[in-house]
């Protein structure tokens, strides 16, 4: 990895876990989304200082470039936080359809209705 490119990334990443941090203090971010966030900043972090990690992910599943396991790990990163935010978002409607159904049977005790 090109020495630029790993002073950029470990900057950047440096960066990134103070403005993670800054953010959590300010209670701006949900704590279980904070973790997952400041491991993800620290992997890369990790991958600024040594870049081995990459090289020797790529050759365990057998990627050749290590850019292309990067890529594949970020989009699995990504796939399984969309599929957590989803199940959060199907489990939120559930509860606003109860809480509708509820509000509509509260109304009809209060205006009499059986």
């Amino acid at each position: 990895m090109n020495l630029a490119l790993r002073y950029i990334l470990i900057i950047t990443s440096f960066l990134w876990l103070l403005f993670l941090i800054r953010t959590i203090i300010k209670n701006k971010l949900d704590i279980k989304f904070s973790i997952l966030w400041i491991f993800l900043g620290i992997f890369i972090f990790l991958i600024g200082l040594f870049p081995e990690i990459i090289y020797l992910f790529s050759r365990l599943i057998g990627i050749e470039i290590p850019s292309n396991a990067v890529f594949l790990l970020m989009f699995f990163i990504i796939y399984c936080l969309v599929f957590y935010l989803y199940l959060k978002i199907s489990k939120h409607n559930q509860e606003l359809l109860n809480l509708n159904y509820e509000i509509a049977i509260l109304k009809s005790k209060i205006r009499g209705d059986k």
